[in-house]
């Protein structure tokens, strides 16, 4: 009992300074890349030359010259690939700014295909699909 005892009054107080080190030590974060980050697709593929799509939210943000290149820090609104034409123009209308769309491939939507014959019902590809491109999820 005295063990048990013990591990809950520890747990509690690890708790509480848990919460008040959250309260304290907070870093805010920028308003834009939020909203940036909830206009991107969130698949974090990476084709945009960033770690994922909070990166490139990160850069687009910061974006002051006109150069697309992930090693300086900066992006344009249309270095994302799979949103295409849509997502360039929202991210720019967002911005401010005008872009140039000429140079933006645009596939149009795509959708999955499922080898039904190999598929075994496991779900696990509609679980991890960011983009709810598996029809019938």
């Amino acid at each position: 009992m005295i063990a048990i005892f013990s591990l809950t009054i520890l747990g509690a107080v690890l708790g509480i300074i848990l919460g008040i080190a959250n309260r304290l030590l907070k870093v805010e974060s920028d308003p834009l890349e939020e909203e940036l980050l909830a206009v991107l697709p969130g698949s974090n593929c990476g084709q945009c030359g960033f770690a994922g799509c909070a990166a490139a939210a990160a850069a687009i943000a910061t974006a002051a010259s006109p150069s697309c290149c992930a090693s300086e820090g900066k992006a344009l609104a249309t270095c994302c690939p799979p949103g295409g034409k849509a997502l360039a123009s929202t991210l720019a209308a967002r911005l401010g700014i005008m872009i140039d769309l000429s140079g933006v491939v645009d596939d149009g939507p795509r959708i999955a295909i499922v080898a039904e014959e190999l598929c075994i019902g496991c779900c696990r590809c509609i679980k991890v699909c960011p983009t709810d491109a598996i029809v019938g999820a």
